[in-house]
């Protein structure tokens, strides 16, 4: 006998040999959930130049300030923010 999911919904009748698959992109998306999340915690933002401002400026010595990434971000384009926020992170991690 058929589980119920595939006779009631014959779309799911064709994944029934996938679910292995199906499994999978489940955990993708669960952890696409966590590091976004994570980002979110740290920063309170998903803008990268807001990322490298704040990390910035606790390299610095300095208390995180909320919105100068918008200023970054009229100057440098997103990418560059990123590769910027992710050469301080490896230069952080070197030095400690």
């Amino acid at each position: 006998m058929f589980p119920i999911y595939r006779r009631v919904f014959p779309f799911f009748a064709a994944f029934s040999r996938n679910e292995e698959m199906i499994k999978l992109l489940g955990w993708i998306m669960l952890g696409v959930i966590v590091i976004v999340a994570g980002f979110l915690y740290r920063y309170e933002s998903l803008d990268p130049c807001e990322w490298l401002t704040q990390d910035l400026a606790a390299h610095a010595g300095l208390q995180p300030v909320q919105g100068l990434g918008e200023a970054a971000g009229i100057v440098m384009e997103p990418m560059e923010c990123v590769r910027r926020w992710a050469d301080l992170r490896i230069e952080d991690a070197e030095n400690h």
